[in-house]
C-alpha cells in the first residue's frame, strides 16, 4: 500500500485507493517531513514534527520512527531545528534530514536512531531539495536577496553543493546550474546528477571537483 502524511497524520492507503487507517501523534505536533526507511527488522517510517505550542520540556522539533506493524512510535529524538526534507539510503542505513539553517543532518537508524554528523552545505541558505545514495549527498537551497520592495525573498541558489557520508566536514564538489534547481536526484551510482529547474528544464550534472557546469540537456 502506501504511506502519505500531511501536517497532522499518517495516512495507510491500499493499493485500490481505501484509507485503511489514519495515524496521529500529538507528542510531535505538526509534521513536516518524512520517508520510509527499515530500522532493524521491521519497516518504519521516520517523521519529523515541529513540536507542540505548549512550551513544556520536550515540545520542540523531534525525529521519530513509526513501527509500521503497530503504528506506534519505537523512539523519539529532540532536533535543533524543523527539517523540511528527508532522504533515506538503504545500503548503509542512513537518514539525512535537511533544513533552515543550511545544514544536512545524518543519523543511523539501524541501531535506534543515532546522530551521524552534519554537512555545512549552505550556511546562509535554506535546504530545498536533497538526495542521497551510497555514500554521496547532494543539495539545493533557496537564499534570500532583496526584492524589488526592499524586502528580502527568496530565490533557487544557483550553486549546488555535495558531501560525502563518510567525510562530513569536508566540503565537496560545488556544482553551477544558473536558473537553481527545484529538484534533483542522482542517476546511476552517483555519478552524474539530474536537476530540474524551477520552469520545468531538465539538465544532467557530473562533479568533477571544483565547480562544475551543467554537462547535458535533456528534452
Amino acid at each position: 500500500g502506501l504511506v502519505t502524511l500531511t501536517y497532522a497524520a499518517a495516512h495507510f492507503i491500499s493499493r485500490g485507493g481505501v484509507e485503511l487507517a489514519e495515524v496521529r501523534h500529538e507528542s510531535l505536533g505538526v509534521l513536516s517531513a518524512g520517508v520510509m526507511c527499515a530500522s532493524g527488522r521491521t519497516p518504519a517510517v521516520a517523521l519529523c514534527g515541529a513540536g507542540t505550542a505548549d512550551g513544556t520540556e520536550g515540545s520542540g522539533p523531534s525525529l521519530a520512527l513509526m513501527d509500521l506493524s503497530t503504528a506506534q512510535l519505537t523512539v523519539q529524538l529532540p532536533l535543533e531545528i524543523v527539517p523540511t526534507v528527508a532522504r533515506w539510503e538503504g545500503r548503509s542505513g542512513l537518514l539525512v534530514l535537511g533544513g533552515g539553517d543550511g545544514l544536512a543532518r545524518v543519523f543511523d537508524v539501524r541501531p535506534g536512531v543515532e546522530a551521524v554528523g552534519a554537512a555545512p552545505l549552505f550556511p546562509r541558505g535554506v535546504i530545498h531539495d536533497l538526495d542521497v545514495q551510497d555514500n554521496s549527498l547532494a543539495a539545493s537551497a533557496l537564499r534570500a536577496q532583496l526584492g524589488p520592495l526592499g524586502h528580502d525573498e527568496y530565490v533557487f541558489d544557483s550553486n549546488l553543493r555535495t558531501a560525502d557520508l563518510r567525510q562530513l566536514s569536508r566540503p565537496g564538489a560545488q556544482l553551477f546550474f544558473a536558473p537553481g534547481a527545484a529538484a534533483l536526484r542522482w542517476r546511476g551510482s552517483a555519478s552524474s546528477l539530474l536537476v530540474a529547474s524551477p520552469a520545468g528544464g531538465l539538465q544532467r550534472l557530473v562533479p568533477r571537483g571544483g565547480m562544475t557546469a551543467p554537462s547535458e540537456s535533456l528534452p
